[in-house]
């Protein structure tokens, strides 16, 4: 294959995300306007409104993801430059990339690519996904861990080509 090989991200996932966001938001606003207004008490309007907050900056994430322009995954003589994954780890040296496996992790089919030092990767990360990308790298080795709904590309070829430049 010729290389640049770029790989789109599937736009289709994040569209339905954000599109169903908002009726789940008006659902969780109304309850909890109910509960203030309706004189519940306290720890249930608070519970409401914190996850209200909560689905609400879900909502917001999921429409900058929609909306971002750039490819997923772009397999390139360099490297491999990774914006699909939660750590966007940006352009990963074939002498830092192992190797690539497509397997089963936390219920879906995720396409794993293993790296020489994970935590370089991660520390740009803010709190919460530098621990999520924490326990990624205690579960399975690796941060750089992407859903294969994500991206427009079979995923098993995708292991095929990238482990034919990790291994020189």
């Amino acid at each position: 294959m010729k290389l640049p090989i770029i790989v789109k991200m599937d736009k289709r996932y994040f569209r339905n995300m954000a599109l169903l966001y908002p009726v789940v938001l008006w659902l969780g606003g109304r309850k909890a306007y109910m509960a203030v207004t309706g004189g519940t008490d306290w720890i249930s309007m608070n519970v409401w409104l914190l996850l209200t907050l909560i689905l609400f900056v879900f909502f917001i994430r999921t429409v900058r993801k929609w909306l971002d322009p750039k490819p997923g995954l772009i397999i390139a003589k360099e490297g491999l430059t990774d914006n699909a994954s939660i750590v966007k780890a940006g352009l990963l040296a074939w002498k830092d990339v192992k190797a690539a496996r497509y397997t089963d992790y936390a219920g879906a089919k995720q396409l794993m690519i293993d790296i020489t030092n994970p935590e370089a990767y991660t520390k740009h990360l803010k709190y919460l996904n530098g621990k999520v990308a924490d326990q990624m790298i205690t579960d399975e080795g690796t941060p750089i861990i992407i859903n294969d709904k994500f991206i427009r590309y079979d995923c098993s070829e995708l292991v095929t080509l990238i482990n034919k430049y990790a291994r020189g």
